[in-house]
């Protein structure tokens, strides 16, 4: 996989690439006829029939939905048996048309025979959009064809508890999740695709209406497919005059991005020289840290072209997001506009784009990691993991941390090199630390390019303890930074009391499986405190001085 950001130039037009909308142009849903869903809880009454029931979520019909019972907490599982093995690259969520209980994060598994085969792990998290039905199907990328017979949805959070509990709108502080149609389906969004902007919204920090003329200047003209127009920030001191300049984008709907391109205006006093992307579900919340930090290396910069060739940013990872953002943190000639005392006293540097386009390019992903899983059995820890498809890899590291942040290399093991089709990968930890043990991968191209997977946790000798409190840091007035590792993805309540047993604050999180970072709002003064965390099956409490 990559490390860096990598940029490669070509001359307009795309002749030689594939237009499309979004991913349903290409994908191919499969028939639900002789499926069966069986799930968690279902409302059997209060909701419109037939609605409710988990058979209404694989009845063709997106206007009817499956609701787990009300007010019962995540997780919430939802099970789709076909009846027969199929074969199919995508699964599909529709959700339904009220965006509170909607699906935000969930998990997902796939299995030939739930008794003897088990369930096998499709990724990490999925994060869905928030969005209803009539933005149609939502895909998860199955990285390859896979045969199989049953798919499970493990629900995590929905987005209007999710917002509630982060104090976003819109709200809703119930657990109660939907899904209006869940399905398979076979495809795969074209290599060398450049999706089309047609029906894109957006925004910038701030555009010039005036001195550009009448169609320059404004964020539309970033997304016109012409060239010769631009985006331009405003001239004039406004609190949006300052870097960063953002140009914020709608896809409408989410999809499988790996290349962001630039097109500079075609006079460079303006154009973008340093900057970061990001991408978000639901356009609230976005990446941090960014995809790709210009600052980082001074080479990784946007590129000083005329507006007759597009700049190619290759991304380190396939994002699978709806909305994206371009950061600009200057511009590339140091340009400023003068002082003035009546509108700009201190002066200001003004930044410009032409276009901004976004890429699937299939050839650009070396080594797809479809799975990697971890297991203690009699004191030692297997990793598995699984690719489905290499290009160039040489070997992989296997990495353990007992913090989740330092890292140090255990064991390699040599890559596929060049392969479509899917290869496993094994290695044992004899000796695991007491305690956390964090777990991932290092892949590595045969031209030391590499990349990082996600992290696998395993607790060693430390079974019952379902949260543990890591680490207190203290150093904000207004806030306490508490690190909580929870064996489960759940609900908590974080209270802190002084000395005496005065509850001081009070917060309500949504702790993931593994590590959690919260801050919990406390402006107490200097002296000893208790911090305790409480969930439904496990409390914890620690002291620590301010």
């Amino acid at each position: 996989m990559r490390k860096n950001l990598l940029f490669l130039f070509m001359m307009l037009p795309f002749a030689a690439s594939a237009q499309v909308s979004n991913p349903e142009s290409v994908m191919v849903p499969l028939s639900q006829a002789g499926w069966a869903a069986i799930a968690s809880s279902a409302q059997s009454s209060g909701e419109p029939a037939p609605s409710g029931p988990a058979a209404a979520g694989i009845d063709g019909d997106p206007t009817t939905f499956w609701s787990s019972t009300w007010g019962t907490s995540h997780a919430h599982t939802y099970n789709i048996d076909m009846g027969a093995t199929q074969s199919a690259s995508m699964i599909y969520i529709i959700q339904r048309n009220s965006a509170n209980n909607n699906i935000k994060d969930m998990k997902l598994y796939i299995s030939t025979d739930t008794v003897s085969a088990g369930w096998t792990q499709i990724g990490s998290v999925h994060t869905l959009n928030p969005t209803t039905t009539s933005a149609g199907r939502q895909y998860i990328d199955l990285g390859s064809t896979q045969s199989f017979r049953y798919f499970k949805i493990e629900t995590i959070i929905n987005w209007g508890l999710y917002n509630h509990q982060n104090g976003l709108t819109p709200s809703y502080n119930d657990p109660t999740t939907t899904i209006a149609e869940a399905g398979v389906a076979i495809g795969q969004v074209p290599d060398n695709t450049v999706y089309s902007r047609a029906g894109w919204a957006g925004s910038a920090c701030s555009e010039e209406l005036v001195g550009e003329g009448a169609i320059n200047g404004r964020f539309s003209a970033a997304i016109d497919n012409d060239p010769s127009t631009f985006w331009h920030s405003t001239w004039y001191l406004t609190p949006d005059y300052v870097y960063p300049h953002t140009l914020t984008f709608d896809m409408g709907v989410a999809q499988p991005v790996n290349v962001i391109s630039y097109v500079q205006r075609n006079t460079g006093s303006s154009s973008a020289h340093k900057g970061k992307i990001r991408f978000s579900a639901d356009g609230l919340n976005w990446s941090l840290p960014a995809v790709w930090d210009w600052n980082n290396n001074v080479a990784d910069t946007f590129k000083r072209t005329a507006n007759t060739v597009i700049n190619k940013i290759i991304l380190p990872a396939v994002q699978n997001y709806r909305y994206f953002r371009v950061e600009i943190d200057s511009n590339l000639s140091s340009h400023r506009f003068p002082a003035d005392a009546a509108t700009n006293p201190g002066g200001f540097y003004p930044s410009a784009m032409a276009e901004i386009r976004a890429h699937y390019e299939a050839a650009l992903v070396p080594v797809k990691l479809t799975s990697f899983t971890g297991q203690l059995n009699n004191k030692v820890v297997h990793l598995n993991w699984k690719t489905a498809g290499e290009q160039n890899s040489a070997y992989f590291d296997v990495m353990r941390s007992a913090d989740g942040s330092t890292f140090s290399a255990i064991g390699r093991l040599n890559a596929a090199g060049n392969t479509s089709g899917t290869s496993n990968y094994a290695l044992t930890d004899v000796s695991p630390k007491a305690g956390l043990n964090y777990y991932q991968l290092k892949q590595v191209d045969l031209d030391g390019t590499s990349s990082l997977s996600g992290i696998v946790l395993i607790k060693n000798g430390i079974a019952g303890k379902g949260l543990i409190v890591k680490n207190i840091h203290t150093t904000s007035a207004q806030s306490v930074q508490i690190q909580v590792h929870s064996d489960e993805t759940t609900s908590a309540s974080i209270n802190i009391f002084n000395a005496t047993g005065n509850l001081l604050s009070a917060k309500t999180v949504h702790l993931l499986y593994g590590s959690n970072n919260v801050a919990v709002p406390f402006t107490g003064a200097g002296g000893v405190y208790v911090v305790a965390v409480y969930t439904a099956q496990s409390t914890t409490s620690t002291k620590f001085i301010k």
